[in-house]
């Protein structure tokens, strides 16, 4: 358990540290460094406000700024926050897995898949707030999930900070956010709203919420009606192509987002391996991991066909790896546990992806 953990936490660490010198600044870090490095606060602070982004890492990479400059010991955050996302992916998929070789197994996949990712890899060597992301919305995840088995304070406090610093990171984070308000709703719906767990994880669940509603009519409303993004999702943009024009669109983009958590070979395997997760959960006592990655998948799809967010294999959707990698994991504990259903349907998927790729 822990120490294979441990392992793999030590090889997505050296895996990430020895790349952080290899390139120059590449122009979006080149954004960050400019901005950070400007002489006065409130120059620094015209500059968050002018960029795509919420101010968290900027702020963060500020107060770094005052004991060096060096971007690549700056780049060092992103190492710490993409090495600490294997070890938060461990414990949520223990999580969802339960106690056990299950729970065991299901802790060490999601943590192996996340170590040895080259696009986790690659966010985890630049001035970029993305693994900062993962990390946040991975330790929200598994406090909501704590909190809904033990009704503890400590988690309901953890979860409400850690998910209201990831709206503050990265703008993704608001369909993470939709996620976790699914939760709570079904959570309300099955047990009962007059639970007073359930009240008071409603309540503060409408912290974030109301941060993130207040950002974007302070800034991302701004951010999506500038030219930049006009560009970036007009006909020949450099994000249109992950965009959702139709169900096929929707299937293609899916298979295509794999990249980010297995490699090019093996996307479209785990694409169904993802589904048969889904369903395996769909038709167990706990559901959690159907609705997990059920409710990611619908609302990555719907922010892609809405215009406003891309879908598939690129950088702007690793918040999904927080609902998809861990229930991959779920998926391989459920079958350690020797569920007959699930070895049947996994067999019955695994045929499919053989004969037909």
């Amino acid at each position: 358990g822990p120490l294979g953990a441990l392992l793999f936490v030590a090889l997505g660490f050296g895996l990430r540290v020895r790349g952080l010198s290899r390139y120059w600044l590449n122009p979006d870090e080149g954004i960050y460094y400019s901005t950070l490095t400007q002489a006065s606060f409130r120059d620094f602070w015209s500059e968050v406000m002018a960029n795509a982004h919420p101010p968290a890492f900027y702020l963060l990479l500020r107060a770094a700024g005052y004991f060096t400059w060096d971007f690549v010991w700056l780049r060092g955050l992103s190492l710490v926050f993409g090495t600490a996302a294997i070890w938060i992916f461990w414990l949520l998929g223990r999580e969802l897995g339960g106690r056990g070789k299950g729970g065991a197994a299901a802790g060490l996949v999601a943590a192996g898949l996340l170590a040895v990712s080259s696009d986790s890899i690659a966010l985890s060597q630049v001035l970029r707030p993305y693994m900062l992301l993962v990390a946040l919305l991975g330790a929200a995840l598994f406090c909501l999930l704590r909190y809904r088995r033990d009704a503890a304070d400590r988690d309901l406090i953890a979860y409400v900070v850690l998910a209201s610093l990831a709206v503050l990171c990265h703008y993704s984070a608001d369909l993470a956010l939709a996620v976790f308000v699914v939760v709570v709703a079904r959570d309300g719906l099955t047990h009962g709203l007059g639970s007073l767990a359930w009240r008071r994880l409603a309540l503060v669940q409408l912290i974030p919420c109301v941060l993130a509603a207040g950002l974007f009519l302070a800034h991302a409303n701004a951010t999506l009606e500038s030219d930049l993004m006009t560009r970036a999702f007009e006909s020949g943009g450099w994000l249109s192509s992950w965009l959702v024009k139709s169900p096929t669109d929707a299937w293609r983009n899916f298979v295509a987002y794999q990249n980010i958590q297995v490699p090019t070979d093996l996307q479209g395997r785990s694409a169904v391996l993802l589904m048969a997760a889904a369903i395996v959960s769909a038709l167990s006592r706990d559901r959690m991991v159907a609705l997990l990655t059920g409710t990611a998948v619908a609302v990555a799809v719907a922010a892609s066909a809405l215009g406003v967010y891309p879908f598939g294999p690129t950088r702007h959707n690793a918040w999904l790896l927080v609902f998809t990698l861990p229930s991959l994991g779920w998926f391989v504990g459920h079958l350690i546990d020797r569920s007959p259903r699930a070895v049947f349907i996994t067999s019955a998927i695994l045929a499919v992806s053989v004969l037909f790729g």
